[in-house]
């Protein structure tokens, strides 16, 4: 027996599950990532939709400073010490950056540190958690 393709119970399971795992895939690909900027031989190898460090006028790169760069330096906190200073600023909100996070949506990061743990690890933690909380707040 063939089945009637017009089924409206058919047609709308098959619909939910797509409305549902597009929702799912956008949700992932919102997230920002965060990429270690590279040149060779003077190209760009590795390059970024946001840079979020401080000013660098080395190695052929002309970036100015970032609002999103790290004012806690690795050499005075040590990593994880600059890290959570940073998580605190940015919590913190003295430059409305909490709430500027939505402009990292889907973007890719530039860092120089990278692989390590970097403030774009952090940015990207943050901007997932509020995300959430928003999500949940519709809901």
């Amino acid at each position: 027996k063939r089945k009637n393709i017009d089924e409206p119970s058919d047609i709308r399971s098959k619909l939910l599950k797509l409305d549902k795992s597009t929702n799912e895939t956008q949700s992932v690909s919102n997230l920002p990532t965060v990429v270690h900027l590279r040149r060779s031989k003077g190209k760009i190898v590795q390059d970024c939709d946001i840079y979020i460090g401080r000013a660098c006028n080395m190695g052929g790169w002309q970036l100015n400073q970032s609002k999103w760069y790290n004012p806690y330096s690795v050499k005075q906190y040590g990593r994880d010490g600059a890290l959570d200073h940073y998580k605190k600023y940015i919590e913190s909100n003295p430059n409305n950056l909490l709430n500027d996070l939505h402009e990292l949506a889907g973007k890719r990061l530039g860092c120089w540190c990278k692989p390590n743990r970097c403030h774009g690890d952090v940015l990207c933690e943050l901007f997932k958690k509020r995300n959430s909380t928003i999500d949940q707040s519709i809901k």
